[in-house]
């Protein structure tokens, strides 16, 4: 044969017998899961890779503290600089701070990146947190992110988001933590489609 020579359509068959030789197209279960936008991104999306990202979340914070503590208090000392009445906290005032922060739940991401979405589908080209004001202006509308999450909170989420270890060998940079976790989609993948043999 050829390398260019057409090969008859049923040639894939007989090289390889075990191939999968039924209807092909979507799973029933995919067709459940798509009946809705959110039960299409929560198939591909399961409550164990929220969980996952969670875990990752929180442990990074905890492995920046110190370098939390000291940008806050250096942020801190140059506002008492601009203004003499302001005091700052000591270093160790803002860790106490910092380690009572409620870890992050994987609930909480799903709300982030929801309102993620909501900002992309109405973008504000101010500023982030305008979009916790409470007055309206234009066609932005007010008060909405703040009925799901308070401003706080989604700034340290956002601050604090991480899908992997940076301490496992193979961490070589943010091509690595999207493949550690994109491992999740292709099986997903693979048990929503029927692949054709044809």
């Amino acid at each position: 044969m050829q390398p260019y020579e057409d090969r008859p359509a049923n040639s894939l068959n007989q090289d390889y017998t075990y191939l999968y030789s039924g209807e092909s197209g979507p799973t029933a279960k995919a067709l459940d899961a798509a009946e809705t936008p959110s039960g299409a991104f929560f198939y591909f999306l399961q409550p164990d890779l929220w969980e996952d990202i969670a875990s990752e979340s929180n442990d990074y914070f905890k492995e920046n503290m110190d370098e939390r503590v000291e940008c806050q208090h250096t942020k801190q000392v140059a506002r008492q600089l601009k203004h003499p009445e302001f005091k700052p906290k000591t270093k160790e005032q803002l860790r106490s701070e910092l380690e009572n922060y409620p870890g992050i739940t994987p609930r909480e991401l799903c709300v982030f990146i929801g309102l993620l979405i909501a900002r992309s589908i109405v973008p504000n080209k101010e500023k982030l947190a305008h979009h916790w004001r409470t007055t309206g202006e234009g066609a932005i509308p007010r008060g909405c992110f703040g009925q799901f999450m308070v401003r706080d909170r989604f700034m340290h989420l956002s601050r604090s988001l991480h899908f992997s270890s940076n301490s496992n060998v193979r961490a070589s940079g943010r091509r690595w933590a999207c493949l550690e976790r994109a491992h999740v989609f292709f099986w997903r993948v693979r048990y929503l489609i029927l692949y054709p043999t044809d």
